[in-house]
């Protein structure tokens, strides 16, 4: 009796927990349909928060990567890329240089390191201009390494490397 008592315990344990994954499941897919939703309204208004905007894309794409949906994670940067330069009237701001990190990012996860290379650049471009801090320099450096890694050119593979590493040493010893 007892056994079969634990053994029932068990199996109810496995259903609640089960019930309560999809539960959990259930509530992020919905969350994640409204910001769509969102995210839609604010691309079709006649006023663009490029904040707004972002933080909802940047909350999506969150979604996409736990979920390794990359491809999707990939098709929503890139409307937000075309989004942002088309509505937004600033054109280098935090949001937007993460932006381009994430795109550069999403592209070397994609294999595609050219395309990668190619935000990373203009990231770059826009980090000079803004003076940005030498934590995004870091990131960055390091996604153009192992971009151009990707691509299997070394030189500058290892000239990013080394400057990401020496600007990981100066910030954090």
């Amino acid at each position: 009796k007892d056994k079969i008592k634990g053994l029932l315990i068990i199996v109810l344990s496995v259903f609640l927990c089960n019930q309560d994954l999809y539960s959990q499941s259930y509530k992020e897919q919905r969350r994640i349909a409204l910001l769509c939703e969102l995210l839609e309204k604010e691309e079709k208004s006649g006023y663009f928060d490029e904040a707004r905007y972002l933080e909802i894309v940047f909350s999506i794409n969150q979604y996409y990567f736990n979920n390794n949906d990359i491809h999707s994670s990939s098709e929503l940067l890139n409307n937000a890329i075309r989004t942002v330069n088309a509505k937004s009237k600033k054109r280098n701001t935090p949001s937007i240089r993460k932006l381009y990190l994430l795109l550069g990012r999403m592209e070397a996860t994609l294999k595609c390191y050219n395309d990668a290379i190619v935000y990373l650049q203009v990231l770059q471009q826009l980090c000079d201009i803004a003076k940005e801090e030498d934590g995004m320099y870091m990131m960055l450096y390091q996604d153009m390494a192992m971009a151009y890694l990707g691509i299997y050119d070394l030189l500058p593979a290892k000239l990013y490397m080394d400057e990401a590493i020496e600007i990981m040493e100066r910030l954090y010893g």
